[in-house]
């Protein structure tokens, strides 16, 4: 038997973006049909549904800038953070679109 704790998985899943591009608004819009057709649930993470709805993770779409910010709410609500590159340096992200 394996006494080893199982990870839930995340069903939530709260978005920090960088905003004002219209790539990030595809990537954006993109991300959240994808996450939609697997059965997860998106929110915007730094705005009023985050109040009433608990996150299991936080993705952040944009650059480095982006992640910081993704990573301080991520610590503030003890929960993962991974980030999507669109900056131009991109040394935080983990992932390309």
């Amino acid at each position: 038997m394996n006494d080893l704790p199982t990870a839930a998985v995340p069903k939530v899943i709260g978005t920090v973006v960088l905003n004002g591009r219209d790539d990030v608004r595809d990537v954006v819009s993109r991300f959240g049909d994808q996450a939609k057709q697997m059965g997860f649930e998106t929110v915007a993470a730094l705005g009023t549904d985050t109040a009433v709805t608990p996150l299991d993770i936080i993705v952040g779409i944009g650059g480095d800038g982006t992640l910081l910010r993704a990573a301080h709410l991520a610590h503030e609500l003890d929960v993962p953070v991974i980030g999507i590159n669109l900056g131009t340096v991109g040394y935080l992200t983990e992932v390309e679109p």
